[in-house]
């Protein structure tokens, strides 16, 4: 049901050109839920793929990439735009990777908890095969509690050293660094984490704080 209705609005919202087949294959930071949440109220850098399966080798067209999550749908909200309207240039059969910067999970379109997302071309005829992925959605206690640890700790962590004792100092406990992948950054001997000489990437902060554990994810770039 979720899927037929994602296809017929983007049909009566797309011209009909039935030699051009354009989907959305992938949607790189949404990829894997299993490893990681999102938090409510937080952006994320994301990366798109389209591809052209049918069509001319010159195809150049505008497209907007257009999402509905399980929830808009629950309250009849409109499709959103996750890349506004550009110029897109594919060739046919051959990827083309999409920056989504400062993606926003909105409590308008998200629920805490697991939602639904379908993404797909504007330009789509037939619209087949839309992306569909799994985000999982976790709650934030504050906007302050949450500033503090966006302005302080992961800055410290991308700087140098992070000491456990400040944050639980600040009534946190269980905390934990990890990568991508799930491995644990271990504290060194002076009771500190620091990420100096580890790969750039994706990294993940967790910890709990009055009862409810808080996932941060951001992206580190290597200091020497």
């Amino acid at each position: 049901m979720f899927k037929h209705l994602i296809f017929l609005l983007s049909a009566l919202g797309t011209p009909l050109m039935a030699q051009n087949v354009v989907r959305v294959t992938g949607l790189v930071g949404f990829d894997d839920p299993s490893q990681y949440n999102f938090v409510a109220g937080a952006t994320y850098d994301l990366t798109a793929t389209m591809v052209l399966d049918e069509g001319d080798d010159d195809f150049e067209e505008n497209i907007t990439l257009l999402y509905l999550t399980d929830k808009m749908i629950d309250e009849a909200t409109p499709p959103a735009t996750l890349v506004p309207e550009a110029i897109y240039i594919l060739e046919q059969g051959i990827p083309l990777d999409v920056p989504v910067p400062g993606y926003g999970i909105t409590p308008a379109n998200f629920r805490v908890g697991g939602n639904i997302v379908v993404i797909w071309p504007s330009y789509a005829d037939p619209a087949i095969d839309s992306l569909e992925i799994n985000v999982n959605v976790i709650d934030t206690l504050t906007t302050g509690f949450s500033e503090i640890v966006y302005k302080q700790w992961i800055p410290q962590l991308n700087q140098g050293s992070f000491s456990l004792e400040s944050a639980r100092e600040a009534g946190v406990s269980a905390i934990r660094v990890y990568d991508i992948n799930g491995k644990v950054i271990p504290a060194n001997a002076n009771n500190q984490i620091s990420l100096r000489g580890m790969p750039s990437g994706y990294y993940m902060l967790s910890f709990l704080y009055q009862g409810r554990m808080h996932v941060y994810k951001w992206l580190y770039t290597e200091n020497p």
